[in-house]
This record gives structure tokens, sequence and C-alpha cells, in this order.
């Protein structure tokens, strides 16, 4: 089970299914439906599915409703319930409430964005210490892509650094091929996936 518990974004939510549901985790603690009704399934293979868990239809303030006690046996039944319940969180230096869903997890396993701070990563490290949260490992996204032939690293914005540099050198090839895609030179390096078994 994927758990969206960005409250604010569910950027992940919109990712998979294209859309919000109208029912989620808030709907589910309320009673108002069964967690079977709230789950969506994604298939992603042939007789494989992803099942999916958005915030759900009640605007809450996500700290507090994350505290309750309503909450807490929520996530005590999605752990008895999966095998594997992940967790995608805020970033952590960015919104209190993720510090809170690190209570439901057995571990964290934390997303850098290239270009993030080492500092801001040594921040995120010291706060899961003090919050007793494991670290699993990291997940590195949006690294620059490098073209083939040039060496060039192409940025967010589609410019290629040193392009015409390497040109006027004579290092470029006819009809070399441009296929780099755009990559992120993020600072965001507080993002969180957290991971709860």
């Amino acid at each position: 089970l994927v758990v969206d518990g960005d409250f604010g974004k569910q950027d992940l939510t919109r990712v998979l299914l294209g859309a919000t549901p109208s029912a989620g985790m808030t709907d589910v603690v309320d009673e108002r439906v069964t967690l079977d009704e709230a789950v969506s399934r994604i298939q992603v293979a042939e007789g494989r599915s992803l099942a999916l868990l958005s915030r759900g239809s009640k605007q809450v303030d996500a700290g507090l409703y994350l505290r309750s006690e309503r909450t807490k046996d929520f996530f005590s039944t999605l752990h008895r319930g999966f095998d594997l319940v992940l967790i995608d969180t805020p970033p952590l230096l960015q919104a209190g409430y993720a510090s809170t869903l690190t209570l439901y997890t057995d571990a964290a396993i934390v997303v850098v964005d290239h270009g993030s701070d080492i500092r801001d990563l040594e921040e995120v490290r010291d706060h899961l210490n003090l919050i007793d949260t494991s670290i699993l490992g990291y997940v590195y996204t949006k690294a620059p892509v490098l073209h083939p032939t040039l060496g060039v690293e192409r940025t967010e914005s589609g410019d290629e650094d040193g392009v015409k540099d390497a040109e006027r050198e004579g290092s470029a090839e006819s009809g070399a091929d441009d296929a780099a895609t755009a990559a992120g030179q993020g600072g965001g390096a507080t993002g969180g996936s957290l991971l709860g078994a």
C-alpha cells in the first residue's frame, strides 16, 4: 500500500491516478467509507496492482489530525492488513506533520534532489535521529543528464552548459544525437518518503 501523506499537494495521487479520488484516509478514519472503498488499485503489470490511499475529502489540520487516537488506530490497521506500507510525506523540514507521520513507520528513505545543500541533508539526518527514526537509505533524483558525445550537462531550462565551447573546440560530432531530457537542479533536499512495514 502507498499512502499519499502529503496533505497539501497530493502530487503522488495525481501522478498515479491523474485525478484525486473522492475518498481517502480522512474518510476511512472518520468511518464514512471502508478502507477497501477508499483504496484505489492501479494496474502495474498483468495480474499485479498497486494499492494507493490518498488524503481524503475532508480538509483537516494535518498535525492535529495525524496525532489523534483514531488516526493511530487507523495506521495500526494498515500495518496489520498489508505486507508493506509506504508513506509519501511532504519535505521533512518544511512541514511539521511529516515528523508525526514517521511515528507510524519503522524506517525512512530520504529523497534527495540533485544540487541539495549538504547542510539540509545533515539537518534531516539529525531530525530523524532525534525522533528515533532509522534511515534505510536515500533515493537520488533529478540528476543532470549528460550528452553522450559532448559530455554536456542539460539543465532544467534546457540550456546546455558548455555546448558552444565544445563546438568551438571541434569536439562536437556531426549529427550528434541530442536526446537528453530535462533534469532538475532543485535545492529541495528534504523531500521524504517514509517506509513502514
